[in-house]
């Protein structure tokens, strides 16, 4: 049975699909869920995905590719791998831009931290370089 993706709460969903298209972690309790950790999926769930986690579980089987999600190696391969396929567009691009540059190494440092920024200093004086504000200058 393909579900009813209108069972699944819309941001739940575009979360699903942005870490399917992109590689973008989701918040703590889909990257659990994904990962195949249900108790620390259940224990991070507000009350709404609590209630939907029965559609949520069938919309990642029938809807996500079968290699993006099962277990915690798996998670951090897809995620790793669109980081990769991101940094070779932006390489090889008709330009090089140092700004796209810094941006792509905020990902890959927002998505270490599954969501939760902490720069390295370097980034940081990066940025200030360039005149761009960090998400934890804002």
């Amino acid at each position: 049975m393909i579900p009813d993706p209108d069972l699944v709460p819309t941001y739940l969903r575009e979360s699903l699909d942005l870490y399917a298209e992109r590689g973008i972690p989701p918040g703590g309790c889909l990257l659990a869920l994904l990962s195949g950790d249900l108790s620390a999926a259940f224990a991070r769930a507000d009350p709404i995905t609590t209630a939907t986690m029965p559609a949520i579980a069938r919309y990642i089987v029938n809807r996500l590719p079968h290699e993006s999600y099962g277990s915690p190696e798996v998670v951090a391969g897809w995620i790793a791998w669109h980081r990769a396929r991101g940094r070779e567009q932006i390489d090889t691009a008709s330009y090089h831009d140092d700004a796209a540059l810094l941006a792509a190494d905020i990902f890959a440092a927002w998505a270490d931290a599954e969501g939760i920024l902490q720069l390295p200093p370097e980034l940081i004086a990066r940025a200030r370089s360039l005149g761009i504000k960090t998400p934890e200058e804002e």
